[in-house]
This record gives structure tokens, sequence and C-alpha cells, in this order.
């Protein structure tokens, strides 16, 4: 498991949503106390700083911008989004900015470019 699937799972329970199947989880579930949907809430943020890996220079690149997308990666994208993935966290996975992401996903009919994500 990724530090970033770790973190979507995290997020899905912390939102009251079974991570494997998408269905809501009853509200007596341990899960739905409001200690622990907070705890879950930092344990993603923790994720997000990924601490292990060194952060993009202000001003870099991401090494995929502007390259050819194949079909597999187009697929993983919109697999990606049609599962929740936000925006930001696709152009970090697929190492382009979130502009292409947005680009791409409107391209394929999932988003409205201008529209906020």
């Amino acid at each position: 498991m990724t530090p970033e699937h770790a973190k979507q799972v995290i997020e899905s329970l912390a939102k009251g949503v079974d991570p494997e199947t998408g269905e809501v989880l009853p509200d007596d579930n341990l899960i739905s106390s409001p200690t622990v949907i907070r705890a879950l809430f930092m344990a993603a943020a923790a994720l997000s700083s990924n601490p292990g890996k060194p952060a993009r220079a202000k001003g870099a690149r991401p090494e995929q911008i502007g390259k050819a997308w194949t079909a597999a990666e187009e697929e993983q994208l919109l697999s990606g989004f049609d599962s929740g993935i936000d925006v930001a966290s696709l152009a970090e996975r697929h190492h382009r900015s979130v502009g292409g992401i947005k680009a791409r996903l409107a391209r394929n009919g999932r988003l409205n470019p201008n529209q906020p994500t």
C-alpha cells in the first residue's frame, strides 16, 4: 500500500464511507465518533505532508507535463477521478499539472475545465 492509498482509505473512513464498497457507514459505527473522525482527518493530513518525499522546488514543472497520454494512463486518470480522487492528488500521481489534469478530464467529459475542484 502506498501512502497515497492509505490517505484515501483514511479520508474515506473519516467521511463515513466504506473505502472498499463506497457504502455509507451506519451512524452507530465506531468510526462515526467525533473523536475518531478528528483523528482520521489528522492522520490523513499527516500523510499529505509526505515527510519522506522531498517537496518540489517552487516553479519546478511536473516531469510528464506536455507529454502525450498513453491509453493506460488516461484510463487510470478517469478511474481515479470516478472513484473520488481530487484533481490535485491526480496531478501529483500522474506527474502533471492541475491544469493538465482538468483539461484531460474535460476532454473526456468528466469535468468542466472552468469549474472549481
